[in-house]
């Protein structure tokens, strides 16, 4: 269905007739980022391909934060100008070709740069869906030359496999998300997988994730060894973990020069958590813990970051504050205890100056900035030993 949202393209055409694809008119992409209108229709049409099976295109994407945020809204594919301008059929062979030739290249430079920086956290990621989400095997591929590098898996015991051999092969030759709902009735697609894998997984879903103009480096693979369909709120959630992989990959390949500069990022990334949360309906609970002075109790947050779980988040504030993000199904958590847990408070602590917390249920949950401002003191004397 061709410039959806306009003229003939109608709701009657897609219940009548045996659609595959649904293309989102540029009248609503071209006004996504500034219009609250735009963005909502534009959100809900996704969502409606996406619940009838339709392939859902977006028309008009002609920069890249207009594409980054189609991606977070679950939009497969894009057309415009960002990619390419219009050209004979020589031309387009031409850069075709040449686009190939580049990409190996790059794929390895990305490659390398997250290995020597190890700033990106797969576990998040993985340790996320495993808890949320309850998928039995989870994991991150990274792609490099003809090697599938499996990050933070959780339910496999395996480091690398040639990429022959990996179902990320499928969401590579795709360039999309990839779901094979039950793997034993489709003999084609697993005649190249490992035979241990073959033996243990029926269901398998790819998202995949990309560098700089569409290069794909990798994807967030769930896997059952059961058949399972995607629940709609399962294939967002999951989409919204590969853009949140993206994005920090993105991020990670580009030096913070100041500690603002460096702070943003980080509030841009818990916006992306909190989003993610919300629509799972969970609960999130800040805690900002404020110093009289720069002390050691912050000064590592390595150390800091091996006491909460996987899927909470500790952010350094200043040289005196730190913010801990935690994500959970209950309604109530206990603020001394985890504080204790966390930041090992005793009488020696004279340079604590103040706690403040609170937990917003999934109706609240804002932006992290709005939400800092509701936070309320918690006693100090119930947080020393």
């Amino acid at each position: 269905v061709d410039d959806f949202g306009t003229g003939y393209a109608s709701l009657k055409q897609i219940a009548r007739l045996p659609f595959s694809e649904l293309k989102i008119d540029r009248s609503f992409i071209n006004t996504l980022m500034q219009s609250h209108e735009s963005h909502q229709i534009t959100r809900t049409t996704i969502e409606l391909a996406q619940s009838l099976n339709l392939q859902v295109v977006a028309e008009g994407a002609e920069d890249y934060e207009t594409i980054d945020k189609l991606k977070s809204l679950g939009c497969q594919q894009v057309q415009g100008f960002y990619h390419a301008k219009p050209m004979s059929a020589a031309q387009a062979e031409h850069w075709y070709l040449r686009k190939l030739s580049n990409e190996t290249a790059r794929r390895t430079r990305v490659f390398d740069t997250l290995a020597a920086n190890d700033s990106v956290r797969f576990g998040y990621v993985t340790e996320f869906i495993h808890e949320f989400l309850g998928f039995e095997i989870v994991l991150v591929s990274l792609l490099e030359k003809s090697t599938v590098y499996l990050k933070a898996p959780i339910g496999l015991n395996v480091e690398c496999v040639a990429v022959e051999n990996s179902l990320c092969l499928h969401v590579m030759n795709n360039n999309d998300i990839t779901v094979f709902e039950d793997l034993k009735q489709l003999p084609e697609v697993t005649k190249g997988m490992l035979s241990s894998m073959r033996e243990r997984v029926r269901f398998y879903a790819g998202f995949p994730f990309w560098s700089a103009n569409n290069l794909f480096i990798g994807s967030v693979c769930v896997m059952n060894s059961q058949p399972h369909q995607l629940s709609q709120r399962e294939y967002r959630t999951l989409s919204q973990l590969a853009r949140l992989v993206e994005f920090d990959i993105a991020h990670s390949l580009i030096p913070r020069e100041s500690e603002q500069t460096s702070l943003a990022f980080s509030f841009k990334r818990l916006n992306r958590i909190t989003d993610i949360a919300r629509d799972l309906n969970l609960n999130v609970t800040l805690i900002r813990v404020t110093f009289a002075h720069p002390g050691a109790e912050i000064s590592s947050m390595e150390a800091l970051s091996q006491r909460i779980r996987p899927w909470d988040t500790l952010t350094r504030l200043s040289d005196k504050a730190v913010l801990l993000t935690l994500q959970h199904r209950a309604s109530h958590v206990d603020i001394a205890d985890i504080c204790q847990r966390v930041f090992a408070f005793n009488s020696a602590s004279a340079g604590l100056l103040q706690v403040e917390a609170e937990t917003f249920n999934a109706s609240s949950i804002a932006h992290i900035q709005t939400m800092l401002l509701a936070l309320k003191p918690q006693p100090l004397t119930g947080l020393l030993t």
